[in-house]
Protein backbone atom coordinates (compact mmCIF):
# COMPACT_ATOMS: atom_id res chain seq x y z
CA UNK A 1 0.00 0.00 0.00
CA UNK A 2 2.84 2.21 0.71
CA UNK A 3 3.97 1.58 -2.81
CA UNK A 4 0.69 3.57 -3.99
CA UNK A 5 1.65 6.54 -2.28
CA UNK A 6 4.98 6.67 -3.74
CA UNK A 7 3.26 6.10 -6.86
CA UNK A 8 1.52 9.40 -6.84
CA UNK A 9 4.70 10.75 -5.42
CA UNK A 10 6.49 9.64 -8.78
CA UNK A 11 4.38 10.75 -10.93
CA UNK A 12 4.35 14.38 -8.97
CA UNK A 13 7.96 14.38 -9.48
CA UNK A 14 7.95 13.56 -12.69
CA UNK A 15 5.32 15.90 -13.55
CA UNK A 16 7.31 18.68 -11.75
CA UNK A 17 10.63 17.72 -13.38
CA UNK A 18 9.28 17.59 -16.92
CA UNK A 19 7.76 21.09 -16.66
CA UNK A 20 10.58 22.94 -14.90
CA UNK A 21 8.25 23.47 -11.01
CA UNK A 22 10.73 20.77 -9.27
CA UNK A 23 12.17 23.44 -6.65
CA UNK A 24 9.44 26.60 -6.54
CA UNK A 25 9.82 27.29 -3.33
CA UNK A 26 13.74 26.03 -3.30
CA UNK A 27 13.68 24.49 0.51
CA UNK A 28 16.78 23.22 2.17
CA UNK A 29 15.59 19.97 3.02
CA UNK A 30 17.41 16.81 2.46
CA UNK A 31 15.09 15.35 -0.32
CA UNK A 32 12.65 18.25 -1.16
CA UNK A 33 9.13 17.31 -2.08
CA UNK A 34 8.64 19.51 -5.13
CA UNK A 35 5.27 21.32 -4.47
CA UNK A 36 3.11 19.77 -7.41
CA UNK A 37 4.19 16.70 -5.18
CA UNK A 38 3.02 18.09 -1.86
CA UNK A 39 -0.30 19.00 -3.21
CA UNK A 40 -1.63 15.57 -5.00
CA UNK A 41 0.32 14.14 -2.17
CA UNK A 42 -2.51 15.62 0.49
CA UNK A 43 -4.88 15.60 -1.82
CA UNK A 44 -4.46 11.83 -2.37
CA UNK A 45 -4.88 11.24 1.42
CA UNK A 46 -7.51 13.10 1.75
CA UNK A 47 -9.23 11.21 -0.69
CA UNK A 48 -8.16 8.26 0.82
CA UNK A 49 -9.72 9.42 4.04
CA UNK A 50 -12.92 10.49 2.01
CA UNK A 51 -13.63 6.80 0.91
CA UNK A 52 -13.07 5.37 4.20
CA UNK A 53 -9.96 3.01 2.93
CA UNK A 54 -8.51 3.82 6.61
CA UNK A 55 -10.93 1.66 7.68
CA UNK A 56 -10.53 -0.87 4.75
CA UNK A 57 -6.67 -0.46 5.55
CA UNK A 58 -7.16 -2.10 8.76
CA UNK A 59 -9.33 -4.99 7.96
CA UNK A 60 -6.90 -5.52 5.44
CA UNK A 61 -4.09 -6.00 7.83
CA UNK A 62 -6.26 -7.78 10.16
CA UNK A 63 -7.16 -10.24 7.91
CA UNK A 64 -3.35 -10.56 6.24
CA UNK A 65 -2.66 -12.57 9.78
CA UNK A 66 -4.97 -15.42 8.45
CA UNK A 67 -2.19 -15.46 4.79
CA UNK A 68 0.66 -15.00 6.96
CA UNK A 69 0.67 -16.06 10.37
CA UNK A 70 2.44 -14.28 13.31
CA UNK A 71 6.16 -15.39 13.24
CA UNK A 72 6.29 -17.05 10.22
CA UNK A 73 9.05 -16.39 7.49
CA UNK A 74 7.35 -14.97 4.04
CA UNK A 75 8.85 -17.55 1.14
CA UNK A 76 11.18 -16.45 -1.51
CA UNK A 77 8.39 -16.07 -4.26
CA UNK A 78 7.31 -12.74 -2.07
CA UNK A 79 10.32 -10.95 -3.12
CA UNK A 80 9.78 -11.60 -7.26
CA UNK A 81 6.22 -9.88 -6.02
CA UNK A 82 7.66 -6.97 -3.99
CA UNK A 83 10.07 -6.67 -7.34
CA UNK A 84 7.01 -6.39 -9.15
CA UNK A 85 5.13 -4.33 -7.43
CA UNK A 86 8.10 -1.55 -6.94
CA UNK A 87 8.10 -1.98 -11.14
CA UNK A 88 4.13 -1.30 -10.94
CA UNK A 89 4.57 1.72 -8.99
CA UNK A 90 7.44 3.58 -11.37
CA UNK A 91 5.34 2.72 -14.17
CA UNK A 92 2.03 3.73 -12.80
CA UNK A 93 3.74 7.22 -11.66
CA UNK A 94 4.51 7.42 -15.34
CA UNK A 95 1.67 6.40 -16.81
CA UNK A 96 -0.42 9.62 -14.44
CA UNK A 97 2.58 11.88 -15.49
CA UNK A 98 1.97 11.46 -18.68
CA UNK A 99 0.27 14.35 -19.85
CA UNK A 100 2.33 16.84 -18.29
CA UNK A 101 5.57 15.03 -20.67
CA UNK A 102 3.17 15.51 -23.26
CA UNK A 103 3.10 19.17 -22.71
CA UNK A 104 6.67 19.09 -21.54
CA UNK A 105 7.88 17.53 -24.99
CA UNK A 106 5.75 19.98 -27.18
CA UNK A 107 6.81 23.09 -25.53
CA UNK A 108 10.59 22.17 -26.08
CA UNK A 109 9.70 21.21 -29.34
CA UNK A 110 7.89 24.60 -30.11
CA UNK A 111 10.73 26.76 -27.93
CA UNK A 112 13.49 24.95 -30.18
CA UNK A 113 11.24 25.90 -33.24
CA UNK A 114 10.92 29.26 -32.22
CA UNK A 115 14.95 29.61 -31.64
CA UNK A 116 15.68 28.30 -34.28
CA UNK A 117 13.50 30.76 -36.32
CA UNK A 118 14.97 33.66 -33.99
CA UNK A 119 18.29 33.43 -32.69
CA UNK A 120 18.60 36.89 -31.13
CA UNK A 121 15.07 36.19 -29.26
CA UNK A 122 16.16 35.39 -25.15
CA UNK A 123 13.28 32.08 -26.00
CA UNK A 124 13.46 31.03 -22.26
CA UNK A 125 12.35 34.25 -20.86
CA UNK A 126 9.57 34.10 -22.96
CA UNK A 127 8.92 30.42 -22.46
CA UNK A 128 9.59 30.03 -18.55
CA UNK A 129 5.81 32.07 -17.84
CA UNK A 130 4.37 30.09 -20.60
CA UNK A 131 5.27 26.62 -19.27
CA UNK A 132 4.87 27.26 -15.36
CA UNK A 133 1.03 29.03 -16.28
CA UNK A 134 0.91 25.90 -18.43
CA UNK A 135 1.87 23.64 -16.09
CA UNK A 136 -0.87 24.69 -13.04
CA UNK A 137 -3.79 24.76 -15.69
CA UNK A 138 -2.64 21.20 -16.50
CA UNK A 139 -2.42 20.80 -12.87
CA UNK A 140 -6.02 22.14 -12.60
CA UNK A 141 -7.68 20.34 -14.97
CA UNK A 142 -6.06 16.62 -14.94
CA UNK A 143 -5.79 16.28 -11.14
CA UNK A 144 -9.32 15.04 -10.26
CA UNK A 145 -8.64 12.43 -13.12
CA UNK A 146 -5.06 11.52 -11.57
CA UNK A 147 -6.18 11.24 -8.48
CA UNK A 148 -9.71 9.37 -9.23
CA UNK A 149 -6.95 6.55 -11.04
CA UNK A 150 -4.71 6.45 -8.13
CA UNK A 151 -8.58 5.79 -5.75
CA UNK A 152 -9.35 2.89 -8.24
CA UNK A 153 -6.10 1.55 -7.87
CA UNK A 154 -5.91 1.75 -4.22
CA UNK A 155 -9.23 0.19 -3.71
CA UNK A 156 -8.54 -2.72 -6.14
CA UNK A 157 -5.34 -3.24 -4.34
CA UNK A 158 -7.09 -3.15 -0.81
CA UNK A 159 -9.64 -5.47 -1.89
CA UNK A 160 -6.95 -8.12 -3.43
CA UNK A 161 -4.05 -7.78 -1.22
CA UNK A 162 -1.50 -10.05 -2.10
CA UNK A 163 -1.63 -9.66 -6.28
CA UNK A 164 0.68 -7.47 -8.34
CA UNK A 165 -1.37 -5.00 -11.23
Amino acid sequence: LRLHIIAIQIAATIAAQSTSLSQLLGTSAVDPQPAIGLILYMAALALAVELGLHVQFAMMFIASYDVVGSGRLIGTEAAASIRDAVGLAFRFGFILAAPFVAVSLLYNLALGVINRAMPQLMVAFVGAPAITLGALVLLALIAPLMLSLWGDALQLQIHNPFSVR
